[in-house]
């Protein structure tokens, strides 16, 4: 059994992420930013009463204090999944583009991912196998970048992924890679989406959950194969 940290239960693909974890036997710690809008998620905290622990948190305004003394519950974290980001302005001309609101995208994509895996570093270092994996995305990909657009979020999560670089490299004994789940079904990825989130969390599980091959540090698609920077 692994303990996991994942940010963005809610909904989506971090609900059905922790609905699978949960059902493969491992114990979830799972934050969620409204305590609205959590019927479902409520409905698996009673089938799994004792391995899956929430609490509220805004990757934007976590205290540092609470957060380190609710983690001290939980001694361990084998695996943590930086799962929550937005979407914000959409694709937006960049001429009518209020720039000053790049920072909100920043603040969740980038900078709260960096806040959490900073504060979680005492719990990873007590597992014998540690693991950090960020949910970014193929339009974080420079290279790929054929059609524009998406500023705030192409640029969040490019940064997202350049964080997980140089973190893997300062943290060789933590495997750290970038994850691009596909083209799912969710309010982010749209109806027109390929995958549904139920598909999208068993892949990313057996991803998370078997990395034989995975090199850390690298931007992989929820197959396994390796994306261009």
């Amino acid at each position: 059994m692994k303990y996991i940290f994942i940010t963005g239960v809610n909904r989506g693909i971090g609900f059905f992420l922790t609905k699978e974890l949960l059902k493969r036997g491992h114990s979830v710690i799972g934050t969620y930013r409204k305590t609205s809008n959590n019927s479902n998620l409520q409905k698996l905290k009673s089938v799994f009463p004792l391995k899956l622990n929430l609490t509220c948190l805004d990757v934007k305004t976590i205290k540092q204090d609470e957060f380190t003394e609710y983690l001290n519950s939980f001694k361990v974290i084998d695996i943590l999944i930086n799962n929550a980001g937005i979407l914000d302005c959409g694709d937006v001309p960049f001429e009518k583009l209020q720039i000053d609101d790049l920072l909100h995208s920043i603040e969740v994509n980038t900078l709260g991912p960096m806040k959490i895996t900073q504060l979680l570093l005492p719990n990873l270092a007590k597992s014998a196998s540690p693991r950090v994996f960020h949910i970014t995305s193929q339009m974080g990909s420079i290279a790929d970048n054929q059609t524009g657009g998406y500023y705030f979020y192409r640029v969040s999560k490019a940064a997202l992924n350049m964080f997980n670089k140089s973190f893997s490299r300062d943290y060789p004994n933590i495997l750290s890679i970038v994850i691009h789940p596909g083209w799912v079904k969710t309010d982010m990825g749209g109806d027109h989406a390929l995958i549904s989130p139920e598909i999208a969390a068993t892949n990313l599980c057996e991803l998370i959950l078997n990395m034989n091959n995975t090199i850390s540090g690298n931007f992989y698609n929820y197959k396994g194969d390796i994306l261009p920077w």
